[in-house]
């Protein structure tokens, strides 16, 4: 077998076609975490001073220095945290009871399947949204092109 290998791939084997494929990790990472690293950029610029649209056009730390000099920092802190602790267990603890009673039940079959396509909808537009991006008439391909 490793024989009829070699004479269909050529003499390196398998990995003939690394070298054609060699871009492909990198292109891959760049579409994916590219607008990622752009997003993240755009969050952390305002961050330390840099807004042109509010006049700031250099990079400092005073915005950091106005925030921790800020008194009621962290009794702000103290509620925030506490609020999303507080809400999520809340919440949570609320949908195991509502689960838990109402299982087995006609109304949770009749919200289950009412649930369905609204838990399938942002699989299926990722899923629509590669087919258009890797297609052979995908925007990659018509980038190459």
């Amino acid at each position: 077998m490793a024989e009829a290998l070699r004479r269909l791939t050529g003499r390196r084997g398998i990995f003939a076609a690394a070298g054609r494929l060699g871009a492909a990790p990198a292109l891959t990472l760049l579409c994916f975490l590219g607008p990622l690293g752009i997003g993240l950029i755009g969050t952390l610029a305002p961050a330390f001073g840099y807004l042109p649209a509010l006049g700031g056009n250099t990079v400092s730390l005073a915005p950091w220095r106005g925030l921790l000099a800020e008194p009621a920092l962290p009794g702000a802190v103290r509620v925030s945290l506490m609020t999303g602790v507080l809400s999520t267990l809340v919440a949570t603890g609320l949908a195991l009871l509502l689960a838990a009673a109402w299982h087995g039940t006609r109304v949770f079959r009749l919200v289950g399947r009412l649930l369905t396509p609204m838990l399938a909808m942002p699989h299926a537009a990722l899923a629509i949204g590669l087919a258009f991006l890797l297609a052979p008439s995908g925007w990659i391909a018509r980038l190459a092109s």
